[in-house]
């Protein structure tokens, strides 16, 4: 059975995806050896084009260089050993067949593609790679286009930390396939403009991390991304800096062959520099999963639109509802750090689990001035961690009862919580306990009821006091 991203396919374009061979067409491969029998130099700027014998047969310096083939697929750089940084101006219409920087024999650069024209990749899977042991990355300051022969779907290729800067908007048609990178969430596809993945769907294919980022340099300013994604197995990671919040508004479908893929934002090492917020306004789709990871603000603003069976998870930074019912009722929540912001609006939630560990916080944050209804599953059955939850800005019941006015947190029944569970529950930073009122609404009592450890030290210490002043007298 093939792989369900690969459904699409053909075979040989299939084969792509897997292995990062050139297209379909069983395309060559010519190695760029502008000098011949000579190594580029770092630093060095040279050109791409036609006519210029400047391309090796094999990976290896050729005294005798060819000019370049349109049927063909690009390698940088020929020879052995080179690492650096080089630029190559392309100034016209480049037909090719797929890049490769550092996933076939030599070791890879850092290579920057600049100037006034364009690269047509062939249509169908095309590689696009940037691999390697050293961290290279190719850096795109000129277009990508529909080549001959129909829609171009580049596949990005990163191994290690290398990096694909996608800096200029891209008119292909195709899609984008977001490639695993091979040594996990290392590397990645950067990009600094709404259009950096053409008009067509984003998937993914195969289970591993891909991630999309918008990096530190280059930025435009806030990013909108019209396109779908499919994202089978796996983990998709949005994260970058501040500069540049991301708006999805495209459907984003989390694999329906199966309930591993994960959609995340904000992973973890990019703490100090993570997106202010992401806001996804296109619907989530699908089996598959939600993980707010990293700093910032993960802004569902899909409504009913958003369908998603999957868990959802908390680690760090916020998850904000825009409106009710962002979140299927079949979803769980699992808070691990990081605070729940419902933005006002009330919510029907599948079962809440605590998972954080000793001395670790998660947050609702009810916000002052609204009432909310947040009315989760019975989740007695849970198994929660040894972390706590705290509800900042709760304006609900206390006394003896749930008092029929404020914010309200229901659990379904009396029994939807337990006790142990029942007292990993702060209210507004006070370690009042929680209880749960014949209907299952959430309460804080009045006046703590002391453990009985402290009722033994009281009997004691009021003993000592009496002992004292009878000695006195």
């Amino acid at each position: 059975m093939k792989h369900p991203a690969l459904k699409f396919l053909t075979p040989a374009i299939a084969g792509l995806c897997l292995g990062l061979v050139p297209n379909a067409s069983k395309a060559a491969v010519l190695y760029f050896d502008p000098a011949g029998a000579t190594q580029v130099t770092t630093g060095g700027t040279y050109t791409w084009d036609t006519t210029s014998l400047e391309w090796s047969t094999s990976s290896t310096l050729s005294g005798s260089p060819v000019a370049w083939n349109s049927t063909d697929a690009a390698c940088f750089v020929a020879g052995a050993g080179f690492t650096g940084n080089i630029t190559v101006d392309v100034n016209s219409a480049i037909n090719v067949a797929g890049i490769f920087d550092g996933n076939l024999g030599p070791s890879g650069c850092n290579l920057t593609l600049a100037g006034t024209g364009s690269l047509a990749f062939g249509s169908g899977a095309q590689a696009f790679g940037a691999g390697g042991s050293d961290g290279n990355s190719i850096t795109m300051d000129i277009p990508i286009t529909d080549g001959p022969g129909g829609p171009a779907q580049p596949e990005s290729e990163e191994a290690g930390v290398n990096v694909i800067n996608m800096f200029t908007p891209n008119t292909y048609t195709g899609g984008f396939i977001l490639g695993p990178s091979s040594n996990g969430n290392l590397g990645g596809v950067a990009i600094n403009n709404s259009l950096a993945f053409g008009t067509g769907v984003i998937s993914s294919s195969a289970a591993a991390t891909r991630e999309i980022s918008t990096p530190l340099a280059a930025q435009t300013g806030p990013i909108n991304l019209a396109n779908n994604f499919n994202l089978w197995n796996g983990a998709l990671e949005i994260a970058g800096v501040q500069s540049a919040p991301v708006t999805l508004s495209g459907t984003l479908a989390l694999s329906t062959a199966g309930t591993t893929s994960t959609f995340q934002i904000q992973s973890t090492k990019d703490v100090g520099a993570g997106l202010t917020t992401v806001t996804v306004t296109g619907g989530i789709t699908g089996a598959g999963n939600i993980a707010k990871t990293g700093p910032g603000t993960l802004i569902l603003a899909g409504g009913s639109k958003n369908t998603y069976t999957g868990s959802t998870t908390i680690s760090a930074g916020t998850l904000k509802l825009n409106d009710q019912n962002e979140i299927s009722t079949s979803s769980g929540i699992n808070m691990n750090g990081g605070t729940l912001d419902p933005g006002g609006n009330s919510q029907n939630f599948g079962t809440l689990t605590i998972g954080a560990s000793a001395g670790t916080f998660s947050y609702i944050d009810f916000e002052a001035g609204d009432f909310v209804n947040l009315n989760f599953a019975d989740s007695h059955s849970q198994t929660w961690g040894t972390g706590a939850i705290d509800l900042i800005n709760y304006n609900g019941g206390t006394g003896t009862d749930w008092n029929g006015s404020g914010d309200v947190i229901n659990f379904g029944s009396q029994t939807g919580l337990t006790q142990a569970q029942l007292d990993g529950i702060e209210f507004n930073g006070v370690g009042f306990e929680a209880a749960l009122d014949a209907s299952g609404n959430l309460y804080q009592l009045a006046t703590p009821t002391p453990e009985p450890s402290s009722i033994a030290l009281g009997l004691l210490g009021g003993l000592g006091v009496f002992l004292m002043r009878r000695k006195k007298a």
